[in-house]
């Protein structure tokens, strides 16, 4: 009879697991750090998910087999194995902060504290934007999403087996833990096309990942065969081929399903002697035990680093914060994860002292983020000279959104219909004016500001849509979401409408990148068609902060005009270039970057206003400042 070479976690420490957490942590360092070869970093993630699912469960059925099962131990193990190391890391994170953040950024810190501390960040995060956004990368303490997501995790499941396993049938369990899943997983695919940032953060829509790891551990893990060791390389090699070839927009099976898929069959044949004998090795296996004070300690490090700094990283600043990283992972490690866990040789009172420590940390936390957040950053820290820069922020937005016709003829379409765009008031061309249309997203909008400051004499219509970025109707594909079908009728009601009324010509502006160059061929050939002069806007400047923070976290002005300089990117400049330089024989193209960063880039106007009030838009007073470098440069634009 062949022997049965199926074993569980009891057997035995599986050192190849220490090799593939090394491998995730890894891999989302180089993510985070901006290596190029690193785009799909972000699964490491998924890998941690399953292999949490895998050992958890693995530990929960071995217990209740053995009659050894108590939920109180199950979550006081729990506690005292994460909470002290994620608490230091936010406690160290939280003062450091005070220090290199401006107010408004350390407000927002104080706010994620308090619910980082609570193990419901992903839930903060996920309300505030998506872990892509451009703002993200200035969150110290968003990686601590995942943690939240896990902690929520092992509140349910332990129950969930349990009582799944009343009659200790592993069959039980397994078809319970199946149904559930398969519902939960056409949730997500069902919730992917209306929210994807919910499916990224929110638990329930991960609970398929924790399955895949509990799947493993229910059937057990393999000590031989050939074919098993084959299946567990060939899933390593999935992993990196997914790290190098997708990125954030690649969808749920390749940056969510296939890594945890990967990760699950890896973890089958994790003990077999050729995938031991690789992943087992002592430097990985090192890693792998720090895995988790690493990430706890890396995000911060490169958040507060990058906004210290610049936020542009040379390869070698991006090496050094990895090894430093993993240095100061391994001292978290050493002086606090480990000393902190329960051993069985701990008394009672060993116990309560090593709770209530973390409990005295977790209360520390909550009331200085509270003071963070209540005090709104502490602006008292910032000179008098940057608070009169960037007070009455709010008016000045309000200023520009009143004479952008913000609702009528700026169509913000979180706040207004398709309706609300008043042709007649918005296409409108006096007969004794020179007319032309503005068309586009946020970036025309600041075109129009400019433009009817700098050539007062020429009338400009106006439809423009911040986020909806310009094309022609057909260049909309069938299978539109609610924003981009209202941009789609949006932009057929102005265009449908444009001969009704006497234009000259159109301009177009837009932010061009993420290949919406390439989605404007149509719509240049439509109103060539019709003889009408075109001029479009090149690409804009975009810093990684807002500049009121880059200000409010900077000890002078010429501190900030320096960081915001060292914001910008060579990106940038090559897409102006090859807008240029495809469209300059058909077209008439402002080269809006050259007024924006003729030399370096202004953050300042002559008189000393600030002229951005994000990362991107133009104030009023910034609008003035380009329009008069706009018509010194363009003067027969027109």
């Amino acid at each position: 009879m062949k022997r049965d070479t199926t074993v569980h976690l009891s057997k035995g420490y599986i050192t190849s697991l220490d090799g593939l957490r090394a491998i995730a942590v890894l891999i989302v360092l180089f993510f985070h750090a901006g290596f190029d070869n690193f785009k799909g970093g972000f699964i490491g993630v998924d890998i941690f998910f399953v292999l949490s699912g895998f050992l958890i469960t693995s530990n929960i059925i071995r217990d209740i087999e053995h009659n050894k099962w108590s939920f109180s131990e199950f979550y006081l193990k729990r506690v005292a194995r994460l909470f002290p190391a994620l608490f230091t890391v936010l406690l160290a994170t939280l003062v450091a902060s005070y220090f290199i953040l401006g107010a408004d950024e350390l407000t927002r810190l104080g706010k994620s504290g308090i619910y980082a501390s609570m193990s419901v960040s992903n839930i903060f995060f996920w309300s505030e934007s998506g872990y892509f956004d451009h703002s993200a990368q200035f969150k110290p303490l968003l990686h601590t999403w995942s943690l939240s997501v896990e902690e929520q995790f092992y509140l349910v499941w332990p129950s969930l087996i349990f009582l799944l396993f009343i009659k200790k049938s592993r069959r039980v369990v397994l078809v319970g833990l199946t149904l559930l899943t398969i519902t939960l997983l056409a949730f997500t695919i069902y919730v992917e096309n209306l929210d994807s940032s919910a499916v990224f953060f929110l638990t329930p829509f991960r609970v398929f990942q924790f399955y895949l790891g509990a799947l493993v551990a229910l059937i057990g893990v393999s000590l031989n065969g050939k074919i098993k060791e084959l299946l567990s390389l060939f899933s390593v090699a999935i992993i990196i081929i997914l790290v190098v070839v997708i990125s954030k927009s690649s969808g749920m099976f390749l940056t969510m399903a296939l890594p945890a898929l990967a990760a699950a069959v890896f973890i089958f044949g994790s003990r077999t002697r050729l995938i031991e004998g690789i992943f087992s090795t002592p430097l990985l296996v090192w890693i792998g035990q720090r895995s988790y004070s690493i990430y706890l300690v890396h995000w911060p490090i490169f958040v507060l680093y990058k906004t210290s700094n610049h936020s542009n990283l040379s390869e070698f600043e991006m090496i050094i914060l990895v090894l430093f990283s993993i240095i100061t992972g391994a001292l978290l490690t050493k002086f606090v994860e480990n000393p902190f866990r329960f051993r069985g040789t701990f008394q009672t009172v060993q116990r309560a002292r090593i709770i209530a420590g973390i409990v005295m940390m977790m209360l520390s936390i909550i009331v200085l983020s509270a003071h963070y957040y209540g005090e709104k950053g502490y602006p008292s820290r910032v000179s008098n000279e940057i608070k009169d820069l960037v007070k009455n922020h709010s008016k000045k937005w309000k200023t520009r959104q009143r004479e952008l016709r913000t609702g009528v003829c700026n169509i913000i379409l979180d706040n207004s219909t398709v309706n609300d765009f008043n042709v007649e008031v918005c296409l409108e061309t006096p007969p004794n004016k020179k007319s032309y249309l503005v068309l586009g997203d946020s970036y025309a909008s600041g075109a129009y500001l400019i433009l009817k400051k700098a050539y007062p004499d020429i009338n400009f219509g106006q439809l423009t849509i911040p986020g909806c970025h310009i094309r022609s109707d057909r260049d909309f594909n069938d299978q539109l979401n609610d924003k981009d079908s209202k941009c789609r009728t949006l932009y057929k009601k102005a265009i449908e409408n444009f001969s009704n009324f006497d234009y000259k010509g159109v301009v177009i502006a837009s932010r061009w990148q993420k290949g919406r160059l390439y989605q404007i061929d149509n719509l240049i050939r439509d109103f060539e068609k019709e003889n009408l002069d075109i001029i479009l806007f090149s690409h804009r400047q975009k810093f990684d902060r807002e500049v009121k923070d880059v200000l409010l976290s900077s000890s002078s002005v010429k501190s900030a005009f320096e960081k915001i300089n060292n914001m910008t990117s060579s990106i940038n400049y090559d897409l102006n270039e090859k807008i240029i330089k495809r469209f300059s024989k058909k077209v008439k193209v402002v080269n809006i970057l050259a007024l924006q960063c003729p030399v370096m880039c202004d953050i300042l106007d002559n008189d000393g206003n600030l002229i951005y009030l994000d990362d991107e838009h133009f104030s009023v007073k910034g609008a003035n400042m380009i329009s008069k470098r706009l018509v010194n440069k363009y003067p027969n634009l027109f």
